[in-house]
Order: structure tokens, then C-alpha cells, then sequence
């Protein structure tokens, strides 16, 4: 059975190479057919030609590595800009988790090319600088001035750094677009993993670095679902809840937190305790647990 639907090729989109001779830049990713086992390096050696077998490597343009450079040494300089700025210390938490951010989605885009370790260790030597300086600028206002650069383990206004250079290559795998997530439990754990990058790369803002880890570790500990009703949430639609509540003097810690949906956040918060009526009886009983908890600081408070 033939699908006609009578489109026209774009003349510049639509090209037939030959790998072996030429690059192929697809999706913002290069591709090529070399000797297997040889890197660009030692195809230059002439004892190189005499091996038969061929391997498809895939690399990041260099205008993209050009780009990226740019960027994060941009992201890096407005954090210099502001760090010695103690008022704009929220503009500045920005800045850092944009930083992580970009580096992490940058990691999580690129890992499938092949020659993403090298690639990303030369971005880290071009940007090495300034994060020394970065570096330098932090011990200094920590009067820790002795404290030796270790780009593993970089903290800035208590927030670790993503090493650029710390990633592995993964095989890429396609994506199932027809799914319920409500009832396919098979895919659910690709799902989590996908829902989980997001939250990682949308921490919340003003909140300490323990509680938007604990956040996701809490979400994937509950596979994604609401803690009340099981019902699988997106990471934008969650609500990250206090057991014991801030004011009352409940911590950002892992056992203190739970992922839930946002009518049920609303509903634990009640003045008055309210169940919708299709509610289980299990249901129930886990929402009036945690309405009682979080009833319990505002009744000693008025009083």
C-alpha cells in the first residue's frame, strides 16, 4: 500500500550523499563513515587505507561547538558580573541554574554522537578560564582563598557546577509517540526518565539546592504518580508538598516531601477538609492524614 500525498521535495533539504566522501549535517549533527577502529586522526597515517571496515561517526559542526562556546562563556561572565552583588543574590541564582541548564541539555542532546567526549573536553579547555576566575572570585568572597580548583566538585552561591566535561555516549532510541500514560505501565519508566530531565532542568527558583534535588528524587521514587489518587502527573504538573510545613519547622529533607497534583495540594491546605466523591477510601485517608499535619501548625498558631 502506497501513501501518496503529492508533496514536493525541498531542493535544498533533500540531497543524496555519499558518506564515505561527504558530510552529512543532520539535525545539527554531523555525520561521516569512517575506517572502523580510526579516528580522523589516524586516517591521515597511511597504513589506515588498507582497513576495510567502515564505522559511521557522528560529531558536533564546528559552528555549533563555535556557539555553544560563546554561550556558556557568556552565561559564565554575567555570573562574574553579579556574584560580588550580595543584593542580587536571586538574579544570581538564575544565572547558575540557567548555567547548569544549558550545560546539561547540551549533554542530554549530543551524547548520542560518538565523539562527544573529546568534543566536550576541548569546549572545557576553551572555557577553563573562566571558570578558574569564577573560582577564584567565589574563595575570595568565601575567605577561602587556598581552596584548589576542582572543576568535579565547583560550588557557586552553594549550588555545584555541571563539569562541561563529565558525560557519556548513549545509543539513541526512538521514541513511542502513541502511548496512554495512564495505562501502558511498560513505558512508563521511559516516560519518568523523560518527565525527570525536565524537572531537572526547571528547578524552582529561590528554594534551596536540597529541596529541588529531593523534589527529584521524590518524583522518581513515586514513579511519577500523585501520592493521593497514583495517577501518573507530567513534571508541570506537579506540586512538591511539606509533610511537616516550613513554618512549623519541617525541613527540606527527602522523608518531609511528596509529590502531588495541584487540586490535591489545594485540598490538603483546606480550611475545612474536602474529598472529591470518587475518591477510594484509601484515597481519603492519605489526604486526611496529610490535612491534619498541615492543619495542625495554623489550629497552635491561632490559638
Amino acid at each position: 500500500m502506497r501513501l501518496q500525498l503529492k508533496l514536493e521535495l525541498s531542493q535544498e533539504k533533500t540531497k543524496i550523499i555519499n558518506l564515505k566522501k561527504e558530510k552529512l549535517c543532520y539535525l545539527g549533527i554531523e555525520i561521516k563513515v569512517n575506517r572502523k577502529g580510526m579516528t580522523v586522526q589516524h586516517l591521515r597515517r597511511k597504513d589506515a587505507r588498507n582497513k576495510v571496515a567502515k564505522l559511521t561517526i557522528s560529531n558536533i559542526p564546528e559552528s555549533k561547538i563555535e556557539a555553544i562556546i560563546t554561550n556558556i562563556q557568556l552565561i559564565i561572565k554575567m555570573i562574574l558580573r553579579l556574584l560580588p552583588q550580595s543584593k542580587n543574590t536571586r538574579e544570581l541564582m538564575k544565572k547558575i541554574h540557567l548555567y547548569n541548564s544549558v550545560i546539561r541539555g547540551i549533554h542530554e542532546y549530543y551524547r548520542i554522537t560518538s565523539e562527544i567526549s573529546p568534543v566536550m573536553w576541548k569546549i572545557y579547555l576553551r572555557c577553563k578560564a573562566k571558570l578558574k576566575k569564577l573560582h577564584y572570585l567565589t574563595a575570595k568572597l568565601n575567605k577561602c582563598r587556598d581552596d584548589p580548583y576542582d572543576p568535579r566538585n565547583m560550588y557557586v552561591a552553594g549550588i555545584r557546577l555541571i563539569p562541561i566535561w563529565e558525560t557519556k555516549r548513549k545509543n539513541g532510541q526512538l521514541l513511542k509517540l502513541d502511548y496512554n500514560y495512564y495505562e501502558n505501565r511498560n513505558y512508563l519508566n521511559e516516560l519518568v526518565k523523560r518527565e525527570l530531565s525536565k524537572l531537572a532542568k526547571n528547578p524552582v527558583i529561590g528554594r534551596t539546592v536540597e529541596y529541588n534535588d529531593n523534589r527529584i528524587s521524590r518524583y522518581s521514587m513515586q514513579q511519577g504518580k500523585d501520592y493521593i489518587t497514583g495517577i501518573f502527573l507530567k513534571a508541570e504538573e506537579i506540586h512538591c508538598h511539606h509533610v511537616i510545613r516550613v513554618a512549623d519547622g519541617g525541613e527540606d529533607k527527602f522523608s518531609n516531601l511528596i509529590i502531588t497534583s495541584h487540586l490535591n495540594h489545594k485540598l490538603i491546605h483546606a480550611k475545612e477538609f474536602i474529598h472529591p466523591k470518587w475518591f477510594t477510601n484509601k484515597m481519603k485517608n492519605k489526604l486526611r492524614k496529610l490535612w491534619e499535619l498541615s492543619n495542625r501548625g495554623h489550629k497552635e498558631q491561632s490559638k
